[in-house]
């Protein structure tokens, strides 16, 4: 069961549509992405956005990987920790969902005045609870000082929890552990997973209305590209101290 956390008077934070309380972390004002538009601001009232863009193609952001993962690492930094590794994708020079997050992780860093060290990256193949759990007992075994984890999916955080369990690691009591994706089962773990919720259902609604639109104006001279980016939410249970 989740423990929820108090009403605050930090106009940030808000309700979670599950009842939780969570806070939208903002991005620092005049971050732009990669591609130089303005993110969406990521408060729960405010309603995400779609802009124009050149060319003829519907574009949906990859629901705020970056700033998502810059909020997730912000928060384990609020609640404490200062050696934090993440556990990502290998890094190709790809612009994909672990880059993306990866280079949002090293953002709450540097914006914290925290030293990056590679020696708290743990790359693996494969996104699943099974490279989690070996992620984790691999860390723990490095010898490598951590006090917080970064999962750049609910997935691989799962199996994060067992790995360092199997290490006598507490969680949140050793090191404090966050997810991206809040996926249902998270919330049922012991102890329930800290997360980033990306609005999945915001997404595929918005995806599904992109699609009947461009279908309905099949055979129009020009098209007008849209980009939407969706909201985030920092939703905070056990693993982060509830």
């Amino acid at each position: 069961m989740d423990r929820r956390l108090p009403p605050l008077r930090d106009p940030g934070w808000g309700r979670h549509p599950s009842g939780d309380h969570v806070r939208p972390a903002r991005p620092p004002p005049g971050r732009r992405s990669r591609t130089g538009r303005l993110r969406a601001d990521t408060d729960p009232r405010a309603p995400p956005r779609t802009a124009p863009l050149g060319g003829s193609a519907a574009v949906l952001a990859p629901a705020g990987c970056r700033s998502g993962a810059r909020a997730a690492t912000a928060h384990l930094i609020e609640r404490g920790c200062r050696r934090i590794a993440v556990i990502d994708g290998p890094q190709r020079g790809e612009i994909d969902v672990s880059s993306l997050r990866h280079d949002g992780y090293r953002e709450a860093l540097e914006e914290a005045g925290l030293p990056f060290d590679p020696a708290l990256v743990i790359p693996i193949d494969a996104l699943t609870m099974e490279t989690g759990a070996a992620a984790a007992r691999r860390l723990a075994g490095s010898g490598v000082a951590f006090d917080g984890v970064f999962c750049v999916t609910d997935t691989v955080a799962m199996g994060t929890l067992r790995g360092l369990a199997d290490c006598g690691i507490r969680v949140p009591q050793d090191v404090k552990v966050i997810g991206f994706d809040n996926i249902a089962e998270g919330a049922y773990l012991v102890p329930s997973l800290s997360s980033i919720d990306p609005d999945h259902a915001l997404m595929a609604s918005t995806a599904v209305g992109f699609l009947a639109k461009r279908i309905a104006e099949k055979g129009k001279d020009k098209q007008v590209a849209r980009e939407f980016i969706s909201r985030f939410f920092v939703v905070a249970r056990e693993s982060t101290g509830g």
